[in-house]
This record gives structure tokens, C-alpha cells and sequence, in this order.
């Protein structure tokens, strides 16, 4: 790769946080995918995986079954130990 090649890529971007209502929004789910995992934790997909793979491993050794590439959410909330009362006070004050 030449010197001007490496001129003319595009820098990685750095993804932005979601805001309390993204969240609060993507939690009302009753089920958790990898994608909205890497939301609400704010990491990349793999790890998403990796966690989604950790709680499923968790509830299928409790003797559950569960849908294909999903999880409940209030395992998720648990799992990354989401403060929902503090996550609507901060929406209620961004609203204003």
C-alpha cells in the first residue's frame, strides 16, 4: 500500500453512546438480539455474541428452551446491570 492510499482511507468513526431514551426504548422488548445487545452495552457485535451466548448457556442449563438468536431482556438487564429509574430520570431531563 502506497503513502497516498494510506492518505485516502477513511478513519474509523467512534459510534456515539445511546442516549437514555434509545435504551429505554430498545429495553421495552421482551426479547434481546446481539444488535440490541451492543446498544445497550455499548460493545461491538462479537462481544454481543459472546454475552447473548452466555445468558442462553445459563437458561439452557437451568432446563429452558429458548427461540433461535434471542434472549429475555430482563436477563439482559441484569446481565449489564442497567439502572432503569436512573435511565428515565436522565430521559425525563433531556426532554426538557
Amino acid at each position: 500500500m502506497t503513502s497516498e492510499e494510506k492518505k485516502r482511507r477513511k478513519p474509523k468513526t467512534k459510534r456515539e453512546p445511546a442516549t437514555a431514551e434509545e435504551v429505554l426504548k430498545i429495553i421495552q422488548k421482551p426479547w434481546a438480539t446481539k444488535y440490541d445487545m451492543a446498544i445497550i452495552g455499548f460493545v461491538g457485535l462479537n462481544r454481543a455474541a459472546s454475552d447473548r451466548q452466555k445468558i442462553a448457556e445459563k437458561i439452557e442449563n437451568d432446563g429452558y428452551k429458548l427461540p433461535a438468536y434471542v434472549v429475555p431482556m430482563d436477563l439482559v438487564i441484569d446481565f449489564y446491570k442497567i439502572n432503569i429509574s436512573y435511565l428515565k430520570k436522565i430521559a425525563n431531563i433531556q426532554k426538557k
